[in-house]
C-alpha cells in the first residue's frame, strides 16, 4: 500500500505524539515524523489485536461458573517445574479422547494409573499432573495437553459415565 505525504497531513495532530524533546533525540529527517508515527501506531494496533486472548467458542458459550473453573484450574505444584506457566488453560488445550484406568494393585500401581489414547497409542498420564479428589464441572475426565505434554488431568466424578 502506498501512502502519500499529503494523506498523512490529515493525521498529523493525531499521529504525531512525540514531544519536541523526544523528536530531537530521534534521527529523523524533517517531515518524516508523521510517517514514522503513523507506522508505529499501525504496528501497535496490529500487535495488540493479535495479542488479545479469546476463549474458544466451545468454552465461551459455557456458563460463567464453568468458565471460572477453567480460568482457576492450576498445574499441580509438583509438575510446575516443567512449565513456564501455572494455569491449566493458559497454553494447553483440553484433549477429546478416550481414557483408561488401571486400579491400584499395591505393587506395580500403588495408586490408580490413568492412560489416554493419543492417536493409536495409549500414554500414561503422569501422576504429578493428576488432581486427585477433584473433577471438571461436567464430571468427565479432563486432560489438558501443551506441546504433547500433559499439564493437568482431572479424573471423572463419581457420577460420570
Amino acid at each position: 500500500m502506498f501512502i502519500r505525504r499529503s494523506d498523512l497531513q490529515n493525521f498529523n495532530g493525531w499521529v504525531s505524539c512525540f514531544s519536541e524533546e523526544a523528536k530531537s533525540g530521534l534521527k529523523v529527517q524533517p517531515g518524516e515524523e508523521p510517517l514514522r508515527a503513523f507506522f508505529a501506531l499501525i504496528f501497535v494496533l496490529l500487535s495488540s489485536a493479535a495479542a488479545e486472548a479469546r476463549w474458544k467458542r466451545e468454552y465461551a458459550e459455557q456458563p460463567v461458573a464453568v468458565q471460572d473453573w477453567y480460568r482457576k484450574a492450576k498445574i499441580m505444584p509438583a509438575a510446575r517445574h516443567r512449565f513456564s506457566f501455572t494455569g491449566c488453560c493458559e497454553h494447553a488445550d483440553v484433549v477429546k479422547t478416550k481414557f483408561n484406568v488401571v486400579l491400584a494393585d499395591g505393587e506395580k500401581y500403588p495408586q490408580d494409573a490413568w492412560f489416554w489414547l493419543d492417536g493409536d497409542r495409549w500414554r500414561r498420564v503422569p501422576d504429578d499432573v493428576i488432581h486427585w479428589g477433584e473433577h471438571a464441572p461436567d464430571g468427565q475426565p479432563t486432560l489438558f495437553v501443551y506441546s504433547g505434554r500433559e499439564t493437568c488431568f482431572y479424573p471423572p466424578g463419581e457420577d460420570a459415565q
